[in-house]
């Protein structure tokens, strides 16, 4: 079951700190009551091969994750005695010495069965007994709770797979930026890149803007920097125009210096293309041609 868009699971479990500290953690009343977000990251086990790597990587973004206001949790069906263990093996023994955020120990897999992480089950032999298969211990899941307690990202990798701690980061961003401004991010929205607002005529913008940058050959030779025009908007957008005996096409924000070879023109001071930005080859707009602007 997808928790996304509900509360996260109103259940206290034990934790650990760096300090060897145990005390009860109840993620839902710590996002809530902190007004902080809580990028909460599970793992299978401790002491093994991928896991620690991941929560190396966590802790070295530890940093930006506080600027945006969200609290890290680690969490596994390992004990605190276990965790506590760890927190004190050195970093080139497979240890995670240095992780300071705490980790939940979920002993008793009360939070993780309600989140339906687990890779055991239960089955039933023939003398009627029921056996586990699997090692009941979590998938890599994660979850980031707002500070409402609502779950707005869950993901589940498979056991094999580390994660990619920039994307939550990014993900973040994406939900602060929501929540800041009421916009909505489109695809590969990055902090810092135009988002649209919830309507037609945003996602037209966004989608006109997209293809108008499309690249029409991807082996492409740079030659000149020019203002192009787009014949759509009439917008004068500052591009690249890449020229080789492959075709042509558009790129923004690379700039290489050299008069336009033959059948390329200026008309004023911009190369302009005429409708409809397409793959394959554009045509040319030719009147008054000029080799230099």
């Amino acid at each position: 079951m997808s928790f996304v868009g509900k509360k996260f699971p109103n259940i206290s479990t034990t934790a650990i700190d760096h300090m060897g500290d145990n005390f009860e953690l109840n993620v839902l009343e710590k996002a809530v009551n902190e007004k902080k977000k809580v990028l909460l990251f599970w793992y299978p086990k401790d002491f093994t091969f991928v896991c620690p790597t991941e929560l190396h990587a966590f802790q070295e973004a530890k940093a930006e994750f506080e600027k945006r206001n969200t609290i890290l949790v680690g969490a596994s069906c390992d004990t605190a005695e276990v965790h506590f263990a760890w927190l004190n093996t050195p970093k080139n023994a497979g240890g995670i010495e240095g992780v300071e955020y705490p980790l939940i120990a979920d002993a008793n897999r009360n939070l993780s069965s309600v989140l339906d992480i687990l890779d055991g089950e239960y089955i039933e032999e023939n003398n009627g007994t029921y056996l586990m298969k699997g090692d009941n211990v979590s998938y890599r899941a994660t979850y980031l709770i707002d500070e409402e307690g609502t779950v707005v990202h869950e993901s589940i990798n498979h056991m094999p797979i580390g994660r990619n701690v920039q994307e939550y980061l990014r993900i973040i961003d994406a939900y602060s930026h929501v929540q800041t401004h009421g916009e909505v991010c489109p695809a590969n929205w990055e902090k810092g890149k135009e988002a649209m607002n919830a309507t037609r005529d945003g996602v037209a913008g966004i989608v006109e803007n997209t293809s108008a940058i499309k690249v029409y050959n991807p082996d492409l030779t740079i030659k000149k920097f020019a203002e192009v025009s787009d014949p759509i908007s009439g917008e004068e957008m500052n591009f690249v125009l890449n020229i080789s005996n492959k075709g042509f096409g558009v790129a923004r924000d690379l700039v290489i210096t050299d008069t336009l070879p033959a059948g390329l023109c200026y008309i004023g001071n911009t190369v302009a293309l005429t409708t409809p930005y397409t793959i394959g080859e554009p045509t040319i707009v030719t009147p008054n041609c000029n080799t230099s602007p």
